[in-house]
């Protein structure tokens, strides 16, 4: 119970924490030699923002030549807290990587200007992460609104750049992401076009050992197709204690109290990769019955609740509430499937003592008045 933890969008750091991060040597370094354009940066301009960068998200995946053509090109930004970087529909030419502060990422459904539209944060940006490069890889187009969440630093690269340093290894990122999803069997009669738009907006996550991706009992706006490890599915039922008992092993036997409630975590399954979860919970639009916790290290692509509403068909929303209802468990039948299992243990106790019964009466294998195995 106490690795549960809430992973509900927040920020990690303060504003007073980011404030105070901006004043640094390194930050005053890094903006001595980006605020140069970048015929005049020097070499030794080039060597103090690698070391600058050193360390940042984004430009650990990159090559050293990679790292270094960005250098010479970037160019950076400043904004205060609640300022709009860009709005969803505008035109835009330009990537952004924060180097330091938070964004928060909107996304509006429904037709702007009319009444049904609603305007939700989808997800929370910091330190190191990255976003633009859609409206760059498609008709130029912004498909959601960008706001400081605290005073930023954004480093920006503009499109030609873009295309000529990063946009290989974004495509590169986008095939693999297109080959995980092709193998998941809600999208095997997907066509590619649709399929490549969906890869396109998934976003990667990581998640250390016992930690809590979406609670029982909340609401979150993402869904998970798992990438690489393991998670439990584990769900808080209300059973008897004589259910408990006999989830846990005991030899239990119906007696006086027994139907005392006890509150009593069950684990429901493992899940890996190529499986998924957090659909429901969007589609019936509740909150989730059980909590998914990471068993081992964990990369999942996260797919955010305004994405899973324009690029989801009706129909394989249905194919997944259809393969739910067939596999999952819900409180019900979580208490049968213990009753189940109760029987079967006494079946086979009696089997014991039957056997038992007759080698003393004398070596005899028929097992004279033994029950039926129970139906499960």
């Amino acid at each position: 119970k106490d690795e549960i933890e809430s992973t509900e969008p927040v920020l990690v750091c303060s504003l007073e924490e980011t404030e105070a991060e901006l004043e640094t040597e390194e930050v005053k370094e890094l903006l001595a030699a980006v605020v140069r354009s970048p015929e005049q940066r020097t070499e030794e301009d080039i060597a103090s923002l690698l070391g600058s960068i050193a360390g940042v998200k984004f430009f650990e995946k990159l090559t050293p030549m990679q790292q270094k053509q960005l250098c010479r090109v970037m160019t950076h930004v400043r904004f205060d807290a609640k300022a709009t970087v860009f709005t969803q529909g505008s035109y835009g030419t330009t990537f952004y990587i924060i180097y330091i502060g938070a964004c928060k990422v909107y996304a509006t459904e429904g037709e702007l200007g009319a009444k049904a539209v609603h305007e939700s944060c989808v997800c929370v940006l910091e330190d190191g992460d990255s976003f633009g490069e859609l409206a760059l890889s498609s008709n130029g187009m912004r498909n959601a609104t960008v706001v400081t969440a605290t005073p930023s630093i954004l480093l920006k690269v503009e499109k030609e750049d873009y295309q000529r340093v990063l946009q290989k290894m974004h495509e590169t990122d986008l095939q693999a992401r297109l080959e995980f999803l092709n193998k998941i069997f809600i999208f095997a009669d997907w066509l590619e076009q649709d399929l490549r738009k969906l890869a396109y907006v998934i976003s990667s996550r990581k998640f250390d050992k016992n930690k809590t991706i979406v609670r029982q009992g909340t609401q979150s706006d993402h869904m998970f197709f798992i990438l690489e490890g393991s998670c439990r599915v584990l769900q808080r039922v209300s059973l008897t204690k004589f259910q408990h008992d006999v989830l846990q092993g005991n030899r239990a036997t119906p007696s006086r109290g027994s139907d005392a409630k006890v509150d009593t975590i069950v684990e429901i399954c493992s899940l890996n990769k190529y499986q998924y979860f957090g659909e429901l919970a969007l589609i019936n639009k509740t909150d989730h019955t059980a909590s998914v916790v990471s068993s081992t290290a964990v990369q999942v692509l996260a797919l955010t609740k305004f994405d899973f509403y324009h690029h989801v068909d009706a129909r394989t929303q249905e194919l997944m509430q259809a393969y739910a209802k067939k596999y999952y468990l819900d409180d019900g039948g979580i208490r049968q499937s213990i009753h189940d299992q109760h029987k079967w243990e006494e079946y086979k106790k009696s089997l014991l003592e039957g056997g038992a019964a007759a080698r003393r009466a004398g070596g005899r294998e028929t097992l004279v008045g033994s029950k039926a195995p129970p139906k499960t």
